[in-house]
């Protein structure tokens, strides 16, 4: 196995550039002390949306079905419209919050054409979810742009 290294293009802000972050590799204070394990940002979507994570049954001998999970994630996602993307490395976390589907990622020794139509694609309606997770999360708002970044991991 090699290391893989990514070239990340996404529509969104940089969390350290709104001063929402104080430096690079700081933890976005959304996440709290219970998501500390896994720092996953679904879980925060699904709170947001006021959903149960995974694993929450009422009945304490019956196991989720991951079908089922799945659903209730895929539903918090498209609520939230908004994604949080990763970037330097796994090791030094950077992040950006982007609106959501509208980004490319291409591996080391790979293109990806974009055309002007895809990168206009949902952006305007994408802009009011990103504004509206700001506010919920005390995030300085700032236009977001078109951020290209990268990912070694």
């Amino acid at each position: 196995m090699g290391v893989s290294t990514d070239a990340i293009l996404v529509f969104g802000i940089d969390l350290v550039k709104t001063g929402y972050l104080k430096e690079a590799g700081d933890e976005p204070a959304f996440f709290t002390e219970q998501d500390e394990e896994d720092w996953d940002f679904d879980k925060v979507l699904m709170r947001d949306a006021g959903l149960a994570p995974w694993g929450y049954h009422e009945n304490e001998n019956q196991r989720e079905d991951y079908k089922v999970f799945s659903a209730r994630r895929k539903q918090a996602q498209e609520q939230a419209g908004v994604e949080l993307i990763t970037h330097c490395s796994g090791d030094y976390p950077m992040y950006i919050l982007a609106v959501a589907n509208v980004g490319w990622c291409a591996s080391r020794g790979s293109t990806i054409e974009i055309s002007k139509d895809d990168m206009l694609m949902n952006q305007l309606v994408g802009i009011n979810k990103l504004r509206e997770f700001c506010v919920r999360h005390d995030i300085p708002w700032s236009d977001p742009k078109w951020l290209l970044c990268s990912y070694w991991g």
